[in-house]
């Protein structure tokens, strides 16, 4: 994952183009910044929690308190793990309470929406489809939501993830992981750990005896700020 991750950026600081776009996380009029677009990777994942934390050199401690959020059973807005991030998480809270979204609240939706012919699920209702089913094509749980478009309009904040997809192949869990955006510099290391992560959690909870294989990782707009390529050229992101 690391060897990615560097190629990644290195491919981003070579081969980017520069864009203006007008808004960014919500926000209006953001600096200058270099893109790739439709980047797809097949990637080995780790098989426990250590190896893909030092192997990605996630963000700690907030990665792991930020990944319990998401898998804790409940939905919370905000989550606590914000207030580590940045002081200026504060910001992007869209009614200066709550944040547009959170991760949580997407993985457990059920009783926040309702289905037009079933009820909501949510990452429980993934495992259990992957316990009753493991062979299954259709473990499938999105993280971006009809709503989300109308937020986009308003000017909001709309999750980058689009979801996640498990398939179990040849003794191995895969796990397709499409994002619409991705920032190369301050998020992708996290955002593949996190991945990792969450398809240990599932093999885990899905009782399945199995080892982890591929993430294949796509993004729309792998980018970063311009400003951004300079650090990483000083070595001051790793």
């Amino acid at each position: 994952m690391k060897k990615i991750v560097h190629q990644l950026r290195n491919r981003l600081r070579d081969e980017g183009s520069e864009i203006r776009t007008g808004r960014w996380q919500g926000t209006n009029g953001p600096p200058v910044m270099v893109e790739l677009l439709h980047i797809s990777e097949k990637i080995q994942m780790e098989q426990t929690v250590e190896d893909a934390s030092i192997s990605t050199n996630a963000k700690q401690p907030w990665a792991d308190l930020h990944f319990s959020e998401r898998v804790q059973g409940f939905p919370t807005n905000p989550d606590p793990s914000h207030s580590i991030w940045a002081r200026t998480t504060k910001d992007y809270m869209s009614d200066g309470e709550k944040f547009s979204h959170t991760y949580s609240e997407r993985l457990w939706s059920k009783g926040l929406h309702t289905g037009i012919r079933f009820e909501i699920a949510d990452l429980n209702t993934l495992v259990q489809l992957l316990k009753k089913e493991p062979d299954t094509r259709q473990a499938y749980l999105p993280m971006f939501f009809p709503e989300d478009l109308t937020a986009s309009l308003k000017g909001e904040r709309v999750p980058c993830s689009l979801g996640w997809q498990f398939i179990v192949r040849n003794n191995r869990l895969d796990v397709f992981y499409p994002m619409r955006s991705c920032d190369a510099m301050r998020h992708l290391h996290n955002d593949l750990y996190l991945a990792n992560r969450l398809a240990i959690w599932v093999r885990d909870k899905a009782n399945l005896k199995v080892d982890l294989g591929i993430l294949h990782f796509v993004a729309t707009s792998l980018h970063c700020f311009k400003q951004d390529i300079d650090i990483y050229n000083r070595g001051l992101i790793r």
